[in-house]
């Protein structure tokens, strides 16, 4: 399952694909600050940021990976079991930054697909025009 986490403004945007399962279509959905995925999925994580360099980190699965602006990071690992994880971001400027602490969720497939029923589209968050038109390199990251 491939998606892209993007830091803005002390803030994480994740990019879910949508009906169509793929990524920067018109289906897209948004969950910002909380992530959710399903249980016993290979996830594929594209990471950047516009504005700062900022860490993504869930200690418990032992997973971390920086977010940089104009520059893409992967980040590949396996969900595991259901669980309710701590999803920890730090922002490189030294400051404590409480907006970028969220929960990371592994849960049933139908939980989940209710879950993403929830979402919203890129264009819900004018505040990062760059989710509603993704720069070209975002996209060729996901090839």
């Amino acid at each position: 399952m491939a998606l892209v986490i993007h830091g803005a403004d002390y803030q994480w945007y994740i990019r879910y694909p949508g009906a169509d399962q793929l990524l920067f279509t018109a289906d897209d959905q948004i969950a910002r600050q909380n992530m959710t995925v399903p249980r016993s999925t290979r996830l594929h994580l594209t990471l950047t940021s516009r504005d700062y360099l900022y860490t993504f980190r869930v200690p418990e699965l032992g997973q971390k990976q920086m977010a940089v602006p104009e520059l893409f990071f992967k980040l590949e690992f396996h969900s595991g079991d259901p669980g309710h994880f701590t999803l920890k971001g730090d922002q490189m400027c030294g400051f404590a930054h409480e907006t970028l602490i969220g929960d990371f969720k592994v849960v049933e497939a139908a939980e989940y697909r209710a879950w993403l029923k929830t979402l919203k589209p890129p264009s819900a968050y004018p505040e990062a025009p760059e989710l509603i038109n993704p720069p070209k390199e975002a996209t060729d990251s996901m090839k």
